[in-house]
C-alpha cells in the first residue's frame, strides 16, 4: 500500500507501533482502503518483550527477523516459573 510506504520512509516500524496517532492512521487507512467493517489496531507482538528487560531490533529488509540482546539473569530468572507447570 503506498501510504503505507510513504509513512515508512519516515518512521520504523517500533515507531508507528508506539506513536499512538500513526498506529491509528496506518490502520484506519488500510481499513478505508479495503472497505472493511472492522480493524485491528496496528502493533507488534514484540513489543512487550521491552517491559519484561529485553532488548530487540528489526533488521531492515529481513522481515519479521529480529535479534534478541543477551537479558541480565535477574530479567531471566523473573521469567522462570517458580513452581512446575502440571
Amino acid at each position: 500500500m503506498q501510504e503505507y510506504r510513504e509513512i515508512r520512509k519516515h518512521h520504523t516500524l517500533v515507531e508507528i507501533c508506539k506513536q499512538p496517532e500513526i498506529a491509528a492512521e496506518v490502520t484506519i487507512t488500510a481499513a478505508e482502503k479495503l472497505g472493511v467493517d472492522a480493524a485491528i489496531i496496528f502493533a507488534d507482538l514484540l513489543l512487550p518483550l521491552e517491559p519484561m528487560g529485553l532488548d530487540f531490533e528489526f533488521q531492515a529488509g529481513e522481515g519479521r527477523w529480529c535479534i534478541i540482546r543477551s537479558a541480565p539473569p535477574t530479567t531471566c530468572a523473573r521469567c522462570a516459573p517458580t513452581a512446575p507447570l502440571n
